[in-house]
């Protein structure tokens, strides 16, 4: 996607780097956002950046038939499984 940009000269595009966007979260669901963010260090669109890129790992992931699974502290599996 390009914008105008008048700095440039008359009809001059812009390549975007970012886009803004507006999301409604419940109390409990932003409070979540939230306290994820202060943990990390993190903004709350960071936050969402990195759920954002585990997302797509784990959607990549199935769709190639494969398996996302969690190493426990004891060495044991887990397979993630979402709806």
């Amino acid at each position: 996607m390009t914008v105008e940009d008048g700095t440039l000269g008359k009809g001059a595009r812009k390549e975007r780097t970012s886009r803004r966007v507006n999301v409604d979260f419940s109390n409990d669901a932003y409070e979540v956002l939230t306290s994820i963010a202060r943990r990390k260090g993190q903004t709350v669109s960071g936050v969402l950046r990195d759920a954002l890129a585990l997302e797509k790992l784990y959607e990549d992931t199935v769709l190639e038939n494969g398996r996302v699974l969690v190493e426990r502290e004891d060495g044991s599996l887990r397979e993630v499984i979402r709806p």
